[in-house]
């Protein structure tokens, strides 16, 4: 990027927190160069650059402390440990001096660290979510070399998964030294499994593994499920977030099938979909979502497309919480609809979250792989009291971590358990049979 990428006055950085930090890959780069009789002959070593006099092009170390970093026109940045930033500063103010370059690239490299509310962690649960198709995303690559669940970091099998360079750069009877320490001494656990492991040591608890939601997709045709019977389940935001209504409709074969509406005001949704990393626009043309008029939530909206909802199939129940809904819950019980009152606490919430957990291990929850609730399931973690009660909450507590989808769907859930759903009539499978009295007995 410095010299052969025909970028004339090319500025390439490595970046860090800290300037000795940023000179480690700085460092590294001399070493190349100073190997190498060809680029010996064109790139002048300095203290603290790397010059092209050529093309004007110089790379330096920079770091969030320094007092030069504006006026920047990058054509390359090199972010090393971005684990360690403490917020997006850094990172933005170099992406945001690529603008004037027809062709920049940012690299960041990181191990994973403690911090679950981080920059670094927010960027790896965006690359998961690429990684993994629920979001799409050419501008970046990304490469996470770990663990996968369930692995033994104490087995040296599995040391390949993290370490893409063992027996190459690196040893692997390093690697079981080390973790003959962390076993013996647990202070260094916590090192090891971050730094060789490449594993957040405080990652949150998933409810669902993705691959057991992406097994029970199974087909919705919503056409299909016209005039059948079922729940609903409403997660209504207060202000400008999105909100949710899922409907679950129980099958005779124990399936469930779920359909969902998502609604979010449609002023300032490109910013919304920077800030939450979510592809609201294009969820929205493909018709995932509903975008409605003005700034707010219009619950009269919403009002109004349930009713249509309940003409459509059969609503035996809307479960909500009435912290942001009471008005418009008034309204749907004078069309005749059931509205059931049910908080978010553990003692409500834990029953339907445990027995929704289990349908969808089961493969027997049935989403169609709607988009939205599939990014939603990756931002859900389980929380547990004291008792034993278990309820859902975003991943690290991130306000963008948006999970209203699966909440209302657990909410139509606890339905379910609360009044099963009546099954179809004996008259829908079997024609009448008729008595008749005889002399002496009865006949058929």
């Amino acid at each position: 990027m410095l010299d052969m990428d025909g970028e004339s006055a090319a500025q390439v950085y490595s970046a860090a927190t800290q300037r000795e930090q940023a000179k480690i890959v700085h460092e590294a780069a001399k070493q190349i160069i100073r190997q190498s009789r060809y680029l010996k002959k064109y790139a002048k070593i300095y203290r603290n650059s790397i010059v092209i006099e050529d093309t004007v092009s110089i790379f330096r170390p920079l770091s969030s402390e320094s007092n030069t970093l504006d006026g920047l026109n990058v054509s390359c940045a090199i972010i090393d440990e971005y684990h360690a930033h403490k917020n997006r500063e850094l990172y933005e103010v170099l992406n945001t001096a690529t603008g004037a370059r027809e062709q920049p690239l940012l690299l960041i490299i990181t191990t994973a660290g403690f911090e679950m509310k981080s920059a670094c962690r927010d960027m790896h649960d965006y690359v998961e979510n690429i990684l993994r198709g629920v979001i799409k995303d050419e501008r970046l690559l990304g490469i996470i070399y770990t663990l996968d669940d369930g692995d033994d970091w104490t087995n040296p099998k599995v040391y390949i998964k993290s370490n893409s360079s063992l027996g190459a750069a690196l040893d692997i009877d390093e690697l079981k030294d080390r973790c003959v320490t962390a076993k013996n001494d647990s202070s260094a656990l916590n090192d090891f499994l971050i730094k060789r492991m490449n594993v957040w040591t405080f990652s949150s608890v998933a409810w669902i593994n993705y691959d057991d939601w992406r097994a029970s997709a199974g087909k919705i045709d919503a056409q299909a499920l016209s005039g059948r019977k079922c729940y609903l389940g409403a997660d209504l935001s207060s202000v400008s977030d999105i909100s949710s209504i899922c409907g679950i409709f129980p099958w005779e074969d124990g399936c469930i099938k779920a359909i969902w509406r998502y609604y979010l005001p449609e002023d300032g949704i490109e910013k919304k979909c920077v800030r939450d990393r979510a592809e609201y626009v294009q969820w929205a043309k493909d018709g995932y979502i509903t975008l409605t008029p003005g700034r707010s939530i219009d619950y009269d909206f919403i009002e109004s497309d349930i009713l249509r909802f309940a003409k459509d199939y059969q609503v035996l129940e809307l479960a909500e919480d009435p912290y942001n809904a009471t008005q418009l819950t008034n309204h749907l019980i004078n069309e005749g609809i059931k509205c059931v009152d049910m908080r978010q606490g553990f003692l409500s919430m834990s029953p339907p979250t445990k027995g929704m957990q289990r349908i969808i291990m089961d493969g027997k929850f049935h989403h169609g792989n709607n988009p939205v609730s599939s990014w939603m399931i990756n931002n859900c973690e389980v929380i547990t009291d004291p008792a034993g009660n278990v309820k859902l909450d975003k991943v690290a507590k991130v306000k963008r971590r948006k999970i209203d989808g699966i909440i209302a769907a657990i909410m139509a859930y606890s339905r379910i358990d609360a009044e099963p759903v009546p099954g179809p009539s004996v008259y829908e499978t079997r024609g009448i049979i008729s008595f008749y009295i005889l002399k002496g007995g009865v006949g058929m």
